[in-house]
């Protein structure tokens, strides 16, 4: 019989030959690995099923010191009703902002404008929502689905209603990594390139045989 997931997040296995009870170690040890590989965390003698709360429990405890803590913590605020998901490189999300780290997606376009994006996603006042791009994942990861939760100083500071919002996807990285954990696939609106994009070079700024600019 096939692997199943209950309503609470938990891998059940249910084996009638010894194969598939070898695939289902398999696979969980292919978890473990993932977060070896993404936390540093040491996690080769534990074994636990996939349940939410305990799996943010044990990533929480790869952020040690005041400032990592406090950097987990206020990310783990940002949504209500969280759940772990393991996603892969083929998944599509949106992505709100040219300067966003790529941490907070969406699976679903989070508003036809800046000011729906805003409220839908109770963002920053540091975050304009004008520009949305569909992204992919760098590499697969461990991710933390959550509905967003109301934000009562950037709404005030934005202009828009506190409240809950719609779901979202946090990427965790590990603290101080800078790495992009996202690939532009399309730019959907806006006209400012995601930071993590190389520009084009415009007409004006080619450069002749001898490095200086060509005159117009």
């Amino acid at each position: 019989m096939k692997n199943k997931k209950n309503p609470d997040n938990k891998i059940e296995t249910q084996s009638e030959v010894g194969q598939e009870q070898s695939e289902s170690l398999e696979e969980k040890e292919n978890v473990l690995k993932k977060m070896r590989d993404i936390f540093g965390a040491k996690t080769e003698k534990q074994s636990y099923t996939m349940n939410s709360e305990r799996t943010i429990d044990v990533l929480s405890e790869q952020y040690k010191g005041e400032k990592a803590q406090k950097f987990i913590q206020d990310r783990l605020d940002a949504g209500n009703d969280s759940h772990v998901r393991l996603k892969g490189t083929e998944h599509s999300f949106f992505m709100t902002g040219s300067e966003a780290s790529g941490q907070f997606l969406t699976e679903e376009i989070p508003g036809e404008n800046a000011k729906e994006r805003k409220e839908n996603l109770q963002l920053p006042p540091s975050n304009d929502a004008e520009d949305l791009y569909e992204v992919h994942l760098a590499s697969p990861r461990l991710v933390i689905e959550s509905t967003v939760a109301p934000q009562e100083e950037f709404a005030r500071k934005g202009g828009y209603t506190p409240r809950e919002g719609m779901k979202q996807i946090f990427v965790p990285t590990k603290f101080g990594d800078f790495n992009p954990v996202i690939e532009v696939q399309e730019q959907i609106e806006g006209e400012k390139l995601h930071k993590t994009q190389s520009p084009m070079p415009e007409e004006n700024d080619r450069k002749n045989k001898d490095g200086e600019e060509e005159e117009n």
